[in-house]
């Protein structure tokens, strides 16, 4: 583990915001739900057309992830090669989008698509208003 300088934030940041203007999008109809430790409201990671595309096409993306911050500084500290990713198939990236996203002490989670998700009216939007009632199966 690492803290971050502003010079490798600010390359972080000009990578993405090349892949932003060059790599297109990847619909990912996929969402990331799970529950923190607390077993508080599900919560769900939607990665974005942007940042899928980003990381199939590699060549844009560092690979680390932030796990806490420096108490002197209040920069990141980052955990990972921080090597540029190379290509990856949508799974790979899914998976890339899980590790770096996903907070510490997740008991469990599920991938679903966005047909899983619960609707109220048909609503994806209504029935995030009811997210705390919402609770992920266990494993089997």
């Amino acid at each position: 583990m690492r803290v971050a300088t502003l010079e490798h934030l600010s390359f972080a940041h000009w990578l993405i915001t090349k892949a932003h203007h060059q790599a297109g999008q990847v619909p990912c109809d996929h969402r990331i739900a799970y529950h923190t430790p607390q077993q508080d409201a599900v919560h769900v990671i939607t990665p974005t057309a942007r940042y899928m595309a980003a990381l199939m096409a590699g060549g844009y993306v560092l690979n680390e992830r932030v796990v806490g911050t420096c108490p002197e500084t209040g920069l990141p500290i980052m955990e990972g090669s921080g090597e540029i990713m190379g290509p990856m198939s949508y799974d790979e990236a899914l998976a890339f989008v899980i590790w770096k996203d996903m907070p510490a002490g997740v008991n469990h989670f599920q991938i679903l698509t966005t047909d899983d998700l619960p609707r109220v009216g048909g609503s994806i939007d209504n029935a995030r208003k009811l997210r705390a009632a919402w609770r992920l199966k266990e494993a089997a």
